[in-house]
Protein backbone atom coordinates (compact mmCIF):
# COMPACT_ATOMS: atom_id res chain seq x y z
CA UNK A 1 0.00 0.00 0.00
CA UNK A 2 1.22 3.37 -0.49
CA UNK A 3 -1.51 5.68 0.93
CA UNK A 4 -0.74 4.95 4.62
CA UNK A 5 -0.46 8.22 6.33
CA UNK A 6 1.22 8.53 9.92
CA UNK A 7 -0.56 10.52 13.36
CA UNK A 8 1.01 11.85 16.55
CA UNK A 9 -0.32 14.04 18.70
CA UNK A 10 1.73 16.20 20.68
CA UNK A 11 1.83 18.97 23.55
CA UNK A 12 4.69 21.01 24.93
CA UNK A 13 3.90 21.52 28.25
CA UNK A 14 6.04 24.55 29.01
CA UNK A 15 4.49 26.84 26.40
CA UNK A 16 3.23 29.69 28.82
CA UNK A 17 0.21 30.14 26.68
CA UNK A 18 -0.92 26.95 26.90
CA UNK A 19 -0.52 26.87 30.44
CA UNK A 20 -2.75 30.24 31.09
CA UNK A 21 -5.60 28.53 29.21
CA UNK A 22 -4.69 24.95 31.22
CA UNK A 23 -4.95 27.61 34.34
CA UNK A 24 -7.96 29.24 33.37
CA UNK A 25 -10.22 26.20 33.22
CA UNK A 26 -8.43 24.14 35.87
CA UNK A 27 -9.31 27.62 38.36
CA UNK A 28 -5.54 27.02 39.61
CA UNK A 29 -2.35 27.54 38.33
CA UNK A 30 -0.89 24.76 35.29
CA UNK A 31 2.78 23.34 35.38
CA UNK A 32 4.16 21.34 32.72
CA UNK A 33 3.84 18.29 34.41
CA UNK A 34 5.37 14.75 33.27
CA UNK A 35 2.36 13.40 30.87
CA UNK A 36 3.77 17.09 28.63
CA UNK A 37 7.23 17.01 29.96
CA UNK A 38 9.34 17.61 26.54
CA UNK A 39 12.51 14.73 27.27
CA UNK A 40 14.47 15.69 24.24
CA UNK A 41 13.51 12.45 22.59
CA UNK A 42 11.15 14.14 19.61
CA UNK A 43 14.00 14.47 17.27
CA UNK A 44 14.75 10.78 17.78
CA UNK A 45 10.81 10.22 17.00
CA UNK A 46 11.11 12.01 13.49
CA UNK A 47 14.43 10.09 12.76
CA UNK A 48 13.12 6.91 13.18
CA UNK A 49 9.97 7.46 11.22
CA UNK A 50 12.63 8.97 8.19
CA UNK A 51 15.08 5.98 8.18
CA UNK A 52 12.40 3.00 9.37
CA UNK A 53 9.36 4.10 7.94
CA UNK A 54 10.06 6.10 4.15
CA UNK A 55 7.33 4.48 2.66
CA UNK A 56 4.59 6.95 5.09
CA UNK A 57 2.57 8.91 2.84
CA UNK A 58 1.96 11.72 5.02
CA UNK A 59 2.84 12.53 8.72
CA UNK A 60 0.22 14.66 10.66
CA UNK A 61 1.56 16.21 13.46
CA UNK A 62 -1.15 17.61 15.89
CA UNK A 63 -0.65 20.69 17.82
CA UNK A 64 -2.46 22.72 20.01
CA UNK A 65 -0.77 25.27 17.75
CA UNK A 66 3.03 25.65 19.57
CA UNK A 67 5.85 24.03 17.87
CA UNK A 68 9.45 22.74 18.13
CA UNK A 69 11.51 25.36 17.06
CA UNK A 70 13.84 22.60 15.10
CA UNK A 71 10.67 21.21 12.88
CA UNK A 72 11.14 22.07 9.72
CA UNK A 73 7.52 22.83 8.88
CA UNK A 74 8.14 23.18 4.81
CA UNK A 75 8.55 19.47 4.98
CA UNK A 76 6.65 17.88 2.30
CA UNK A 77 5.54 15.01 3.83
CA UNK A 78 4.86 17.22 7.13
CA UNK A 79 1.07 17.93 7.68
CA UNK A 80 0.73 21.01 11.20
CA UNK A 81 -2.77 20.49 12.13
CA UNK A 82 -4.24 22.78 14.96
CA UNK A 83 -7.10 21.38 17.15
CA UNK A 84 -8.98 24.25 16.35
CA UNK A 85 -8.78 23.12 12.44
CA UNK A 86 -10.53 20.16 13.16
CA UNK A 87 -12.22 19.65 16.13
CA UNK A 88 -15.86 21.44 16.48
CA UNK A 89 -15.82 24.98 18.16
CA UNK A 90 -17.73 23.23 21.35
CA UNK A 91 -14.55 21.00 22.06
CA UNK A 92 -12.18 23.74 22.52
CA UNK A 93 -9.90 23.97 24.15
CA UNK A 94 -9.22 20.71 25.28
CA UNK A 95 -6.45 19.81 27.56
CA UNK A 96 -6.94 16.08 26.82
CA UNK A 97 -5.63 13.93 24.55
CA UNK A 98 -9.06 11.86 24.36
CA UNK A 99 -11.11 14.28 22.54
CA UNK A 100 -8.18 15.00 20.39
CA UNK A 101 -7.83 11.51 19.11
CA UNK A 102 -11.74 10.58 19.02
CA UNK A 103 -12.32 13.41 15.96
CA UNK A 104 -9.33 12.14 14.55
CA UNK A 105 -11.34 11.27 11.30
CA UNK A 106 -12.36 14.52 11.15
CA UNK A 107 -8.92 16.01 9.51
CA UNK A 108 -9.13 17.25 6.22
CA UNK A 109 -6.91 14.87 3.83
CA UNK A 110 -6.23 12.09 6.51
CA UNK A 111 -6.10 8.81 4.84
CA UNK A 112 -8.73 6.20 5.04
CA UNK A 113 -5.57 3.88 6.16
CA UNK A 114 -3.07 5.31 9.00
CA UNK A 115 -1.15 4.50 12.00
CA UNK A 116 -1.59 5.94 14.94
CA UNK A 117 1.21 6.70 17.73
CA UNK A 118 2.10 9.12 20.50
CA UNK A 119 5.18 10.52 21.21
CA UNK A 120 6.72 8.48 23.12
CA UNK A 121 6.64 5.13 20.61
CA UNK A 122 9.99 4.91 18.47
CA UNK A 123 10.24 3.03 15.94
CA UNK A 124 14.12 1.57 16.52
CA UNK A 125 13.84 -0.95 13.32
CA UNK A 126 12.70 -1.23 10.22
CA UNK A 127 8.57 -1.14 9.59
CA UNK A 128 6.93 -2.65 6.96
CA UNK A 129 3.87 -1.58 5.13
CA UNK A 130 2.05 -5.36 5.66
CA UNK A 131 3.09 -5.21 9.64
CA UNK A 132 0.22 -2.75 9.71
CA UNK A 133 -1.80 -3.38 6.68
CA UNK A 134 -2.60 -5.95 4.16
CA UNK A 135 -2.18 -5.24 0.73
CA UNK A 136 -6.57 -4.68 0.61
CA UNK A 137 -6.07 -1.81 3.68
CA UNK A 138 -6.99 -4.77 6.21
CA UNK A 139 -5.08 -3.88 9.44
CA UNK A 140 -2.84 -6.04 10.90
CA UNK A 141 -3.75 -7.16 14.18
CA UNK A 142 -4.37 -9.92 16.70
CA UNK A 143 -6.98 -10.49 18.91
CA UNK A 144 -6.96 -11.54 22.50
CA UNK A 145 -9.31 -11.58 24.86
CA UNK A 146 -8.36 -10.43 27.88
CA UNK A 147 -10.41 -9.19 30.98
CA UNK A 148 -9.65 -5.18 31.60
CA UNK A 149 -8.93 -5.68 34.95
CA UNK A 150 -6.31 -8.29 35.12
CA UNK A 151 -4.38 -5.08 33.01
CA UNK A 152 -5.12 -1.72 34.48
CA UNK A 153 -5.31 -0.24 37.69
CA UNK A 154 -6.33 3.22 39.21
CA UNK A 155 -8.25 6.13 37.13
CA UNK A 156 -7.49 4.84 33.79
CA UNK A 157 -9.33 1.57 34.27
CA UNK A 158 -12.45 3.54 34.64
CA UNK A 159 -11.90 4.59 30.55
CA UNK A 160 -10.99 0.80 29.72
CA UNK A 161 -14.15 -0.21 31.00
CA UNK A 162 -16.46 1.96 29.92
CA UNK A 163 -14.71 1.10 26.49
CA UNK A 164 -16.10 -2.30 27.19
CA UNK A 165 -19.63 -1.36 28.38
CA UNK A 166 -19.71 0.46 25.29
CA UNK A 167 -19.06 -2.91 22.93
CA UNK A 168 -21.53 -4.68 25.13
CA UNK A 169 -24.28 -2.25 24.80
CA UNK A 170 -23.88 -2.01 20.85
CA UNK A 171 -22.73 -5.68 20.16
CA UNK A 172 -23.11 -9.39 21.07
CA UNK A 173 -20.11 -11.30 22.27
CA UNK A 174 -21.22 -14.52 20.71
CA UNK A 175 -22.93 -13.49 17.33
CA UNK A 176 -19.71 -10.89 16.75
CA UNK A 177 -17.37 -14.26 17.30
CA UNK A 178 -19.03 -16.83 15.54
CA UNK A 179 -17.28 -18.04 12.18
CA UNK A 180 -14.03 -15.66 13.81
CA UNK A 181 -12.03 -19.23 14.46
CA UNK A 182 -9.16 -18.15 12.75
CA UNK A 183 -9.22 -14.72 14.02
CA UNK A 184 -9.18 -16.62 17.16
CA UNK A 185 -7.11 -19.26 16.82
CA UNK A 186 -4.67 -18.06 14.13
CA UNK A 187 -1.16 -19.85 13.68
CA UNK A 188 0.57 -16.44 13.56
CA UNK A 189 -0.27 -16.21 17.64
CA UNK A 190 1.23 -18.00 20.63
CA UNK A 191 -0.03 -20.63 22.09
CA UNK A 192 -0.56 -18.62 25.02
CA UNK A 193 -3.24 -16.42 23.10
CA UNK A 194 -5.19 -19.11 21.64
CA UNK A 195 -5.26 -20.72 24.91
CA UNK A 196 -6.49 -17.34 26.73
CA UNK A 197 -9.34 -16.93 23.99
CA UNK A 198 -10.39 -20.60 24.10
CA UNK A 199 -10.58 -19.94 27.82
CA UNK A 200 -12.75 -16.65 27.62
CA UNK A 201 -15.03 -17.72 24.20
CA UNK A 202 -17.88 -19.39 26.00
CA UNK A 203 -18.89 -15.70 28.21
CA UNK A 204 -21.94 -13.86 27.19
CA UNK A 205 -20.56 -10.23 27.02
CA UNK A 206 -16.70 -9.08 26.45
CA UNK A 207 -14.76 -8.84 28.93
CA UNK A 208 -12.25 -6.96 27.01
CA UNK A 209 -9.03 -7.34 24.82
CA UNK A 210 -4.89 -6.94 25.62
CA UNK A 211 -4.56 -3.53 24.90
CA UNK A 212 -1.05 -2.19 23.50
CA UNK A 213 0.25 0.94 23.68
CA UNK A 214 1.92 0.86 20.80
CA UNK A 215 1.33 1.81 17.03
CA UNK A 216 -1.37 0.56 15.60
CA UNK A 217 -2.99 0.50 12.26
CA UNK A 218 -6.54 2.18 11.77
CA UNK A 219 -9.38 2.94 9.56
CA UNK A 220 -10.94 6.54 9.23
CA UNK A 221 -14.45 4.90 8.87
CA UNK A 222 -14.20 2.56 11.98
CA UNK A 223 -14.16 6.61 13.91
CA UNK A 224 -17.43 7.59 11.61
CA UNK A 225 -19.06 4.24 12.40
CA UNK A 226 -18.48 4.45 15.97
CA UNK A 227 -19.68 8.02 16.15
CA UNK A 228 -22.92 7.04 14.24
CA UNK A 229 -23.54 3.66 16.28
CA UNK A 230 -23.36 6.01 19.56
CA UNK A 231 -22.83 9.63 18.98
CA UNK A 232 -23.70 11.31 22.36
CA UNK A 233 -20.63 8.63 24.30
CA UNK A 234 -18.44 10.46 21.91
CA UNK A 235 -19.79 14.37 21.82
CA UNK A 236 -20.00 13.96 25.78
CA UNK A 237 -16.20 12.67 25.95
CA UNK A 238 -15.59 14.91 23.65
CA UNK A 239 -16.85 17.77 24.98
CA UNK A 240 -14.40 17.26 28.73
CA UNK A 241 -11.35 19.58 29.12
CA UNK A 242 -9.64 17.35 31.17
CA UNK A 243 -9.42 13.43 31.48
CA UNK A 244 -12.51 12.01 32.98
CA UNK A 245 -13.17 8.76 34.52
CA UNK A 246 -16.18 8.72 32.44
CA UNK A 247 -14.68 8.75 29.31
CA UNK A 248 -13.96 6.59 26.27
CA UNK A 249 -11.03 6.34 24.97
CA UNK A 250 -9.08 5.87 21.10
CA UNK A 251 -8.53 2.08 21.87
CA UNK A 252 -12.50 1.55 21.95
CA UNK A 253 -11.80 2.21 17.59
CA UNK A 254 -9.26 -0.30 17.39
CA UNK A 255 -11.57 -2.81 20.00
CA UNK A 256 -14.31 -2.38 17.70
CA UNK A 257 -12.17 -2.91 14.63
CA UNK A 258 -11.36 -6.44 16.42
CA UNK A 259 -15.19 -7.18 17.45
CA UNK A 260 -15.90 -6.62 13.71
CA UNK A 261 -13.54 -8.86 12.30
CA UNK A 262 -11.70 -5.51 10.43
CA UNK A 263 -8.00 -7.40 10.56
CA UNK A 264 -5.57 -9.77 9.44
CA UNK A 265 -4.33 -11.95 12.15
CA UNK A 266 -0.79 -10.47 12.98
CA UNK A 267 1.34 -11.23 15.74
CA UNK A 268 3.84 -8.55 16.19
CA UNK A 269 7.61 -9.59 17.37
CA UNK A 270 10.54 -6.89 18.85
CA UNK A 271 7.86 -4.72 20.48
CA UNK A 272 7.71 -3.81 23.89
CA UNK A 273 6.31 -1.15 25.91
CA UNK A 274 8.44 -0.16 29.12
CA UNK A 275 8.34 2.23 31.85
CA UNK A 276 11.35 4.53 32.62
CA UNK A 277 12.01 2.37 35.54
CA UNK A 278 12.63 -0.83 33.56
CA UNK A 279 15.67 -2.62 34.25
CA UNK A 280 16.28 -3.56 30.35
CA UNK A 281 14.89 -0.11 28.89
CA UNK A 282 18.75 0.48 27.61
CA UNK A 283 19.56 -2.83 26.20
CA UNK A 284 16.26 -3.22 24.79
CA UNK A 285 17.08 0.24 22.73
CA UNK A 286 20.51 -1.19 21.76
CA UNK A 287 19.19 -4.06 20.43
CA UNK A 288 18.99 -4.84 16.92
CA UNK A 289 15.89 -6.84 16.96
CA UNK A 290 14.31 -4.07 18.55
CA UNK A 291 11.48 -2.71 16.26
CA UNK A 292 9.74 -0.56 17.94
CA UNK A 293 9.28 0.27 21.97
CA UNK A 294 7.03 2.54 24.07
CA UNK A 295 8.89 4.61 26.99
CA UNK A 296 6.18 5.09 29.29
CA UNK A 297 6.92 8.43 31.54
CA UNK A 298 3.63 8.28 33.66
CA UNK A 299 3.84 9.50 36.81
CA UNK A 300 7.66 10.06 36.11
CA UNK A 301 7.93 6.47 37.74
CA UNK A 302 11.91 6.18 37.54
CA UNK A 303 12.84 8.85 36.40
CA UNK A 304 16.48 10.64 36.72
CA UNK A 305 18.16 12.89 34.61
CA UNK A 306 20.97 10.18 34.66
CA UNK A 307 18.84 7.84 33.48
CA UNK A 308 16.96 10.15 30.98
CA UNK A 309 21.04 10.67 29.38
CA UNK A 310 21.16 7.40 29.43
CA UNK A 311 18.56 7.37 27.24
CA UNK A 312 19.22 9.90 25.04
CA UNK A 313 22.88 8.81 24.69
CA UNK A 314 21.35 5.40 23.36
CA UNK A 315 19.20 7.42 20.74
CA UNK A 316 21.88 8.67 19.40
CA UNK A 317 23.73 5.89 19.26
CA UNK A 318 21.31 4.64 17.06
CA UNK A 319 20.04 8.00 15.28
CA UNK A 320 22.64 9.91 15.15
CA UNK A 321 22.04 11.71 11.90
CA UNK A 322 19.35 14.81 11.68
CA UNK A 323 16.38 13.89 9.43
CA UNK A 324 15.18 16.09 7.28
CA UNK A 325 12.05 16.62 9.54
CA UNK A 326 14.92 19.21 10.98
CA UNK A 327 16.08 22.44 10.39
CA UNK A 328 19.83 22.60 8.89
Amino acid sequence: MNNIDLVIPWVDGSDPDWQAQKSKYLKRKSSNDGFYRDNGLLRYWFRSVEKNMPWIRNLFFVTYGHLPDWLNTAHPKLRIINHADYLLPEFLPTFSVIPINLNLHRIEGLSEHFIYAEDDIFFVGKQRPEDFFSDEGIPKDFLWLMPVTEQFSGDFIHIMLNNVMFLNKHFDMQSCMTGMETALFSDAYPGKVKEENKKYLSLTRFPGFKETHLAYPLLKSSFEELWKKDIMSFYTTSMHKFRSVADINIALIRDYQLVKGKFEPFYPQGRYFRDTASQDIIKLLLDENTSMICINESNNAGYSEEKEAEICSCFEKRFPEASSFELR
